[in-house]
């Protein structure tokens, strides 16, 4: 935020989250699956994140072979003018509302995962954004909506283990300090194709 504020696109914000919340905490107090159900869905969005992930590098390397840069998205050329043209259609806001709360109330409240990626659809596929835009911004969402159920299991519930939660952090401050090295030695193609392989790899896990 403090290096490019211009990369997340704040307007795009308000229908990504708080519908979001809305959904996970009717999810979280109300859950209607059962741990086999979860485990199941977790597989499923786990190969669609696969397929998202893999149609952008296939879009990538092909644009790469006709000569244009190496961008991971789904972008083109006029997206600065489809963006415009998407944020001034209230459509545009309810479909963003619409997506973001189904996300919060089946995925973040029963597997604690999701919003992130239909954000990133939503953002790219509605909102017309650029992939980095697109990218950044759903991340930001992604923390947001996560604070909402959060803090439910935490004072409502009382089941958020919080030695194993703390026992974590170190390990998520190491990655973010290693990873700009790491993307550097190998190239974001390669990391997003292994990605690619240990999400599917997760997939035959969570149903086996």
């Amino acid at each position: 935020l403090s290096k490019d504020p211009s990369a997340i696109a704040f307007y795009a914000i308000p229908s990504a989250v708080i519908p979001a919340w809305i959904g996970s905490a009717i999810g979280t107090l109300r859950p209607f699956m059962t741990a086999e159900h979860c485990r199941t869905l977790f597989a499923l969005f786990a190969i669609k994140v696969a397929a998202v992930i893999w149609r952008g590098l296939y879009v990538s390397r092909r644009n790469l072979r006709l000569g244009k840069p190496f961008t991971v998205g789904f972008g083109s050329d006029d997206n600065q003018t489809a963006a415009e043209l998407a944020r001034r259609k209230s459509s545009t806001r309810y479909i963003a509302s619409v997506c973001s709360f189904l996300a919060g109330w089946i995925l973040v409240a029963h597997i604690g995962i999701g919003n992130a990626l239909v954000s990133f659809l939503v953002f790219t596929f509605v909102w017309k954004t650029e992939p980095t835009t697109a990218i950044v911004t759903a991340i930001v969402c992604g923390g947001f909506t996560s604070c909402c159920p959060f803090l439910i299991h935490l004072f409502i519930l009382k089941d958020v283990p919080l030695d194993l939660w703390v026992m974590g952090l170190p390990g998520v401050y190491l990655g973010a300090k290693i990873a700009p090295k790491i993307h550097e030695a190998i190239g974001i193609g390669n990391i997003l194709a292994a990605f690619v392989i240990f999400l599917l790899l997760v997939a035959v896990l969570m149903v086996s």
